[in-house]
């Protein structure tokens, strides 16, 4: 295996409670033997493979050169800057025609001067950066269990406006409640020096002129 792009998928069906499903055929039986490049295709509220679950993948894997990029608001699809992720990172880890720019540094601190929590985001490839979306939540529960599933797929994403600074980017994360969990990721998306077409979910035709990295 050269390299891999599991969509919606890669860290699904961690909460199967069939003992030969968990021994076989589960994802995570697979993912502690990846070595090759990897980049998951997550849509943000995916029943299936949820966004939850991508660290303790992220864990698991032996391939030190992975990617992410999770598009908000989708269950079991993606558009076309997202969905294009594909085709570029088979590019670069099999015909040697792109680079893939690395995934965003991220910071989430504590409180800023007025209580609210601060979100920053330290992009590759600043100078062609064009536009950093962070979305954020606190609707879940952190076991990730079975009846959280449609909660999963409902789930409202926040978006948090990010002002571009010398440090990076940075955004407030005005929070409701202090007794439930946060969830936090950012989106940077960078453009294309060509248009990218191609036939991706369920057949559907797409052209991209820009790409994502979350």
């Amino acid at each position: 295996m050269k390299a891999a792009a599991p969509s919606c998928g890669g860290g699904s069906d961690r909460d199967n409670g069939e003992i030969l499903y968990q021994r076989t055929i589960g994802d995570d039986v697979s993912l502690s033997r990846i070595t090759c490049p990897i980049v998951f295709l997550s849509p943000a509220n995916d029943f299936h493979g949820r966004i939850d679950d991508l660290q303790e993948a992220l864990n698991e894997i032996l391939s030190p050169d992975w990617r992410l990029t999770c598009l908000p608001h989708h269950n079991h699809q993606d558009t076309a800057s997202y969905e294009v992720g594909t085709q570029l990172w088979f590019d670069e880890n099999l015909r040697g025609g792109f680079e893939f720019p690395e995934t965003p540094k991220t910071l989430l601190t504590s409180v800023s001067d007025n209580g609210v929590p601060m979100f920053r985001v330290q992009p590759d490839r600043v100078e062609s950066v064009l536009a950093v979306d962070i979305y954020y939540t606190q609707q879940g529960q952190v076991d990730g269990d079975p009846d959280d599933r449609e909660n999963t797929i409902a789930r409202f994403w926040r978006h948090a406006s990010a002002n571009n600074t010398e440090d990076g980017w940075i955004a407030s994360l005005p929070l409701f409640r202090t007794d439930k969990p946060l969830w936090v990721y950012a989106n940077v998306v960078y453009p294309l020096t060509r248009p990218i077409r191609g036939a991706g979910y369920y057949y559907r035709a797409y052209k991209a002129d820009q790409f994502n990295v979350s």
